[in-house]
């Protein structure tokens, strides 16, 4: 591990708390663990109003505007904005990092600070979240800003001293273009269990499923909530807790009114930590019907408390790879409400077995390939990458 203090620079457009997507939690963790093994980090970000004291970090805001659409989608021209500035935020300190760790969301950032920085000491780690098909850019963007997006994020694949990636599924897709012997899985696992709270269940008045995300297309909701209404879980009487909201919300709400029995969805909106804690601990299981994901925070997130997952096995959905089916939760096969309520009924069946078995497989998981242990391999190869 690198013993010298080193000054650390973390590039991302979202902050936790003030957004609370599964990105900004890792880097923010990330950037609080290299502070902890004594190292200076500064996290470049949008402007916001953020108190001074809530990080240990410095956070350093660079630009001010939105970044999705009310459809969800990232604004091109305010992608180009901010990277616009990391580029001269870069330009401007180009000999003052020793590192700096750049994320591929969007890509734009990653060729910006990558190029403003070509001739400095730092060492660029470049962290994919996700590498995406030509078609799923061009179903994302349209078929011209779709083409542009997807020869950028192979452009951007040239860059980084060091490559980060959060699952092997991942991994393999930026291999095709990049076969870099400094790749290093995050464990991210452990993301939030340095929280020192009990994680024994609590027993609700009344069984129920739990969703935690935004409500967008690509997280399937209308699916499970169709679900809700197969004869596995009808007869279950079993409720539905829904949390978060996105563009899809009104329409989500409308489709549980079509239920034969439409009081068994409930729209919780957006909850605080600590009560996504309580709901977490006491769901019978935690679903995820997401068609893409690049880890599936929320199935580590679940499993922490020992609530089994239910995910959906989907060509472009990497949290699959973190279920052991019949050990901390099941995977469907198809994504249709009859096979999602076909296997969430077995979780159901099983729910004793699969807690107890869910919360070793979360502490056999952070021991063996947690945070901290990445962000260790990550500072060891940065040690040997600045040996004259």
């Amino acid at each position: 591990m690198a013993t010298e203090p080193l000054k650390i620079a973390v590039v991302f457009d979202c902050l936790f708390p003030a957004q609370t997507g599964g990105a900004e939690r890792v880097y923010g963790r990330i950037s609080e663990l290299l502070v902890e093994k004594g190292h200076s980090v500064d996290y470049i970000t949008r402007i916001l109003n953020v108190p001074k004291d809530t990080h240990p970090f410095a956070v350093k805001g660079i630009w001010s505007g939105e970044l999705y659409d009310n459809e969800g989608t990232r604004i091109p021209r305010n992608a180009f904005a901010f990277s616009w500035r990391v580029f001269w935020f870069f330009v401007k300190n180009r000999n003052k990092y020793d590192v700096v760790f750049l994320s591929s969301t969007p890509v734009l950032n990653l060729i910006a600070g990558s190029t403003a920085l070509l001739g400095t000491k730092a060492l660029v780690i470049a962290d994919w979240l996700e590498v995406w098909t030509l078609s799923q850019w061009k179903k994302y963007s349209g078929f011209t800003m779709g083409a542009i997006a997807f020869g950028l994020q192979t452009f951007a694949t040239r860059f980084g001293d060091i490559i980060t990636v959060n699952s092997n599924f991942t991994a393999r897709r930026l291999k095709k273009y990049r076969k870099s012997q400094r790749l290093i899985k995050l464990g991210l696992v452990d993301l939030n269990s340095h929280d020192d709270e009990d994680w024994e269940p609590h027993t609700p008045n009344k069984k129920y499923l739990l969703f935690v995300g935004r409500h967008i297309e690509d997280k399937q909701i209308k699916i499970l909530i169709r679900a809700m209404d197969q004869p596995e879980l009808i007869e279950t009487n079993i409720d539905l807790y829904i949390v978060g909201t996105g563009p899809e919300t009104e329409g989500l709400i409308t489709e549980s009114k079509k239920l034969s029995h439409p009081e068994r969805v409930r729209f919780l909106g957006k909850v605080s930590d600590s009560e996504l804690h309580k709901l977490m601990q006491s769901a019978s299981v935690n679903v995820n019907p997401s068609k893409r994901e690049g880890f599936g925070l929320v199935v580590s997130e679940a499993a922490r408390w020992g609530t089994p997952s239910v995910v959906i096995d989907e060509p472009d959905n990497a949290s699959k790879e973190l279920i052991i089916p019949g050990k901390n939760g099941y995977v469907a096969q198809e994504s249709r409400a009859d096979s999602l309520a076909s296997v969430i009924r077995k979780a159901l069946d099983n729910e004793e077995e699969l807690r107890n078995s869910t919360r070793l497989w979360f502490i056999d998981n952070s021991k063996s390939s947690g945070l901290h242990s990445s962000v260790n391999q990550i500072l060891d190869l940065v040690n040997i990458l600045r040996k004259p």
